[in-house]
């Protein structure tokens, strides 16, 4: 299971790119976020497109998850940074407003 805010949940459920199976739930309160135990994902997610890529990007532009190939292909042009550092910068986010 993945805990998402509302914004993130229908990004997640609107990605063409979506290659994850598992179910998503949208977190109700900051509070409860705190309280959640996420369990690390054990395998990392590969790009659809390039084959064996793992999704260590993210674009800001279309917000998905993309391989380092799609960085210079089909998001050419396009706002993106590394998944970790988008990760951490909503994590920080959260703590904030918490």
């Amino acid at each position: 299971n993945m805990l998402l805010c509302q914004d993130c949940l229908k990004s997640h459920q609107k990605s063409k790119l979506r290659v994850c199976k598992h179910p998503a739930k949208t977190l109700q309160t900051i509070e409860e976020f705190k309280q959640s135990k996420q369990p690390v994902p054990k395998q990392k997610s590969t790009c659809t497109k390039h084959q064996g890529q793992g999704l260590d990007w993210y674009c800001l532009t279309c917000p998905k998850s993309i391989c380092r190939d799609c960085t210079v292909n089909d998001h050419k042009g396009h706002e993106c940074d590394l998944l970790i550092d988008v990760v951490g910068k909503h994590q920080l986010d959260l703590r904030a407003a918490a």
